[in-house]
């Protein structure tokens, strides 16, 4: 089984606008609400792609039945440490002329100390169950940036592997619990490192640096240049594909969770990274938070360009 950790889940707003200005009035043409947060988003890819997986973390009471409901739709185990109120709202605007997306992101509830507790125990209960763990997302207040380092801890102790998709300090405090992989993309490589990334070449040096502490598995997503990824003996840069981009948002959640997929498979690194490139364009070809087709993921696949570096 594959336990994916939210511990900040989101109701995505994604409005669709024609053209952007900054300062000014911005009609949407569209919107849409979804029960996100990137944990969420995972958990559900990994189950549409065959995997048995469950999404435990933090959740408000007062918007808990949408998030279960869709979890359940998606035949996703779940189990929760309640919060009291609201789930915070993440406004995401795409601009439907160049396909970019502007995000404001809400910080979440205040977490105390006896609900970090129950979490710990409940992050400890899966990671006895669970030969994968995925970490990924932000952490709502009150829970400390070296919290996803202290899981990795615990569950590395139980064999369970952990694939680490975080943000600033807490992908720099997770690297050194050892993760089984990490899933940065080019800036937040450059945050790790202190150095602008540019090439190829040096987002294969730098990767190979994070891989000497320990790490099994670095793949980095780079946009438009497509994505990278090594195990520190074979390394490859997947060309980007050639689609209309209809949203990013959950392409690098997608990523995540077909690279997982095919890892806990026992798929060699280029399948498996054949997947995580197929999946992240399929997300891109669908509005919101939406699953991917499956359909057109499997013909992205076989069409992956695949460049051993």
């Amino acid at each position: 089984m594959i336990t994916v950790i939210a511990l900040n889940p989101s109701i995505d707003l994604t409005n669709y606008i024609n053209g952007f200005s900054y300062g000014g009035l911005n009609r949407t043409v569209s919107s849409r609400i979804d029960a996100g947060g990137k944990g969420l988003n995972v958990a559900l890819t990994l189950a549409s792609l065959g995997s048995k997986s469950a999404c435990v973390g933090f959740m408000n009471t007062e918007n808990a039945n949408m998030f279960m409901e869709k979890l359940e739709k998606g035949n996703v185990d779940c189990e929760f440490v309640y919060l009291p109120g609201h789930t915070r709202t993440n406004v995401k605007v795409v601009n439907s002329l160049d396909g970019v997306t502007t995000e404001y992101n809400q910080s979440g509830t205040v977490v105390s100390e006896e609900s970090i507790t129950r979490m710990d125990e409940l992050c400890e209960r899966y990671a006895k169950i669970s030969d994968y763990m995925v970490l990924t997302g932000s952490t709502p207040p009150g829970v400390d940036h070296d919290y996803y380092a202290k899981l990795i801890s615990m569950a590395n102790g139980y064999g369970c592997r952990c694939v680490l998709d975080a943000d600033s300090a807490r992908m720099k405090l997770g690297i050194k619990s050892k993760p089984y992989m990490i899933k940065p993309n080019r800036f937040e490589l450059e945050q790790l490192t202190g150095k602008a990334l540019e090439t190829v070449d040096e987002i294969k040096a730098a990767s190979l640096e994070l891989i000497k502490y320990g790490i099994g598995v670095v793949a980095v997503s780079l946009g438009s240049d497509g994505a990278f990824i090594t195990d520190g003996y074979s390394s490859y840069h997947g060309k980007a594909f050639s689609i209309d981009v209809k949203s990013t948002v959950g392409a690098g959640d997608s990523m995540v969770a077909a690279l997982t997929h095919s890892l806990s498979k026992g798929e060699p690194m280029k399948d498996a990274f054949a997947s995580g490139l197929a999946a992240s364009a399929a997300a891109c070809l669908v509005e919101g938070t939406d699953l991917f087709d499956i359909d057109t993921y499997e013909k992205l696949k076989n069409k992956a360009e695949i460049i051993a570096v």
